[in-house]
């Protein structure tokens, strides 16, 4: 990655002349410091994490997903189960499970849809990252996490507000991986 982009690019932004919204699934630091160089960018954005939604804003979709089947409480407690908030996990939950009209088919189905994801992520997550999740689960051999590690995944609907992981599929992912 040649840097010379990133200068041109923050002097436009700087000058007036370029609006810019990068998205990225790490820090732009972080992704120029794996390719050990300096980020041009260090302090001209301001950073947003899109984590989990809101409870009501994620039941909002999941009411307005299926006009002539309202889900019930039950139902909202089997999605906030598997997809904790998550909007990819959210549609994914609520769509499997109108195509399926039943739980038990439905969860495999998310299971068997959502396990490329699970692997994704876990790739995607630093090691301690990975072994605060792994603390979280129970395996009192690992030390304990770094407020801000445990932060960061609260932050990003990965540990829901009572460090629990934000999906008992995602947690059993996590259980069978080393």
């Amino acid at each position: 990655m040649s840097q010379d982009w990133g200068e041109d690019w923050r002097s436009k932004a700087s000058a007036g002349f370029l609006t810019m919204v990068i998205a990225s699934k790490r820090p732009l630091n972080e992704v120029y410091e794996t390719l050990s160089l300096g980020s041009p960018f260090a302090n001209i954005f301001s950073m947003t994490i899109l984590g989990a939604l809101e409870k009501e804003a994620w039941q909002s979709i999941i009411q307005k997903g299926q006009k002539e089947f309202l889900p019930n409480s039950v139902v909202l407690q089997w999605v906030d189960e598997l997809a904790g908030g998550l909007p990819y996990y959210v549609q994914m939950a609520g769509a499997i499970l109108w195509q399926n009209r039943n739980q038990e088919i439905a969860k495999n189905d998310f299971n068997f849809q959502a396990k490329p994801r699970f692997e994704e992520l876990w790739k995607d997550l630093t090691e301690v990252e990975r072994l605060a999740l792994r603390y979280e689960l129970g395996e009192s051999n690992l030390p304990i996490p770094d407020w801000a590690i445990v932060d960061r995944l609260q932050r990003h609907g990965l540990l829901r507000k009572n460090r629990g992981v934000f999906s008992s599929m995602f947690a059993e992912f996590v259980k069978g991986q080393r």
